[in-house]
C-alpha cells in the first residue's frame, strides 16, 4: 500500500479521535455540547459542535487535526481556506455566534495560513484558533468557558 493510500485510509479514524479529544477538552472545562446546533444546511455548513459556556453563551467549534501526515491541522492552506469559508459564510449570514477553530498544530507566523487567519480575525469573523497542545491557548479556552 502506498503512503498516500495509507494516509487517506487513516484520515477518518484520526479525525474521529481528534474530534473526541476536542469534545473531551470542551466538556472538561465546562462547555455543554450540541452537535445539532452546529448544522447549517442552507449554507452547506456543518461545524463539529456547537457549545454553550457556563453562562449560556453559544460558540461554534470546528476541529482540524491529527497526529500523522506531513501537514496536519491547519498547516495546509487549502484546509485553512475551507475552515475560514465557514466563518465568513456564517458572518455574512449574520448568524452572530463566535466561531472557533481547534487544531492539533500551530501555523508558522509567516505562512499563508497565518495570514488568512489574521485577516479573518481582523474582520471579526473568527473568534479564535485554539491549538490543543498550547497551554496559553487552553487558558484562553478556559476564559471562554467562563
Amino acid at each position: 500500500m502506498t503512503d498516500k493510500v495509507e494516509f487517506q485510509r487513516r484520515g477518518p479514524k484520526q479525525f474521529r479521535l481528534f474530534t473526541d479529544q476536542c469534545c473531551h477538552i470542551l466538556e472538561d472545562i465546562g462547555f455543554s455540547l450540541s452537535k445539532e446546533d452546529g448544522q447549517f444546511p442552507d449554507l452547506g455548513i456543518n461545524v463539529c459542535t456547537a457549545a454553550k459556556n457556563k453562562a449560556g453563551k453559544q460558540f461554534l467549534f470546528l476541529f482540524r487535526g491529527s497526529w500523522a501526515g506531513t501537514q496536519p491541522g491547519l498547516l495546509r492552506t487549502d484546509t485553512t481556506k475551507k475552515a475560514l469559508y465557514n466563518a465568513y459564510a456564517l458572518a455574512a449570514e449574520k448568524v452572530g455566534i463566535p466561531f472557533v477553530i481547534m487544531t492539533s498544530h500551530d501555523v508558522s507566523a509567516r505562512s499563508g495560513s497565518s495570514k488568512m487567519i489574521a485577516a479573518a480575525r481582523r474582520h471579526g469573523v473568527l473568534h479564535d484558533v485554539i491549538v490543543t497542545t498550547n497551554t496559553k491557548d487552553i487558558e484562553r479556552l478556559n476564559l471562554m468557558a467562563g
